[in-house]
Order: C-alpha cells, then sequence, then structure tokens
C-alpha cells in the first residue's frame, strides 16, 4: 500500500463519512446541540450528510466560481472550511473540518467518473 493510500485510509478512521446518530433522552435529546457543546462550537462539526451540504457541495465544487475552487483540480479545503463556516446554520449545514473535503471530494470525484 502506497503511502498515500495510507493517509487516506488513516483519515477516514478518524474522520469518518458516515454520521451515526443515537436517539438521546432527558433534558439534552437534540444530538446536534450535544455535539456542539461537547465540542465546544456554535455548530456541530460533523461530515457531510444531509441533503443541503450535498447540494451546496455539489453545487459549488461542480460550478466552480469560487477563488479557492476552480473548476478543474481539487478545491483548496483548508479555504473551502473556511467559507462553508460563514454557511453554517445548525439545522441544515454544520461545520466542517479539511479532511472532510478531503474524503468526501474524492468519493465525489470517483461517483462523477
Amino acid at each position: 500500500m502506497s503511502s498515500s493510500q495510507d493517509d487516506t485510509l488513516a483519515m477516514v478512521q478518524i474522520y469518518p463519512t458516515k454520521l451515526h446518530l443515537s436517539k438521546l433522552k432527558g433534558k439534552c435529546n437534540d444530538v446536534y446541540s450535544y455535539l456542539a457543546t461537547a465540542q465546544h462550537t456554535k455548530f456541530t462539526v460533523t461530515p457531510l450528510h444531509t441533503k443541503e451540504e450535498f447540494l451546496l457541495y455539489n453545487n459549488t465544487v461542480s460550478h466552480g466560481g469560487e477563488p479557492w475552487c476552480l473548476q478543474a483540480g481539487k478545491p483548496t479545503f483548508h479555504k473551502m472550511a473556511t467559507w462553508w463556516s460563514s454557511k453554517a446554520n445548525g439545522k441544515t449545514i454544520f461545520y466542517k473540518l479539511p479532511e472532510h473535503f478531503a474524503i468526501y471530494h474524492k468519493k465525489w470525484v470517483d461517483k462523477r467518473n
């Protein structure tokens, strides 16, 4: 296995692409509020998982236009994460790490091909 494959495998293990949310009971039964509190963030940091997030990603990356996102080539993921944070609302769009975008981008490119 190459170093690049090792790095991708390690990132998938650290930053999963599927979000498994369980039901909470009691005073704090909103999973997103609970995670945001645990992460010490305004909104939860999650992998892409909502329909709105997939649409935002696809529309942005496939059309380009942003300085960090050219139509050809990979987006600059750390700049994308900063831009994405300005779109986060804590209901349908959540904070992302650059690693979330790097992992999802590979899947997105594979699916498009």
